[in-house]
């Protein structure tokens, strides 16, 4: 039998590591929640209107930003 060491874990491991993607987004539009049955998971985003950057607003506002894609990571005020 084979033991798998933290060494050999990580020499897997870096072997298949790949260099990160940094892009940066800027929201396409608002947006609003519906419920849609027909939706995946009962809702649907329906697109608002354009974003007006900078977006100004106040103590209890909240919004909902459309980037138009997929994005994985933080998002920076």
């Amino acid at each position: 039998m084979k033991f798998i060491t933290y060494e050999n874990f990580e020499k897997k491991a870096n072997e298949y590591q790949r260099p990160l993607k940094h892009e940066k987004g800027v929201p396409v539009s608002t947006a609003r929640i519906e419920a849609d049955e027909t939706a995946f998971q009962g809702l649907r985003a329906v697109p608002e209107g354009k974003v007006e950057l900078p977006l100004c607003m106040n103590a209890g506002d909240s919004v909902i930003l459309d980037f138009g894609d997929h994005f994985v990571g933080y998002l920076h005020f």
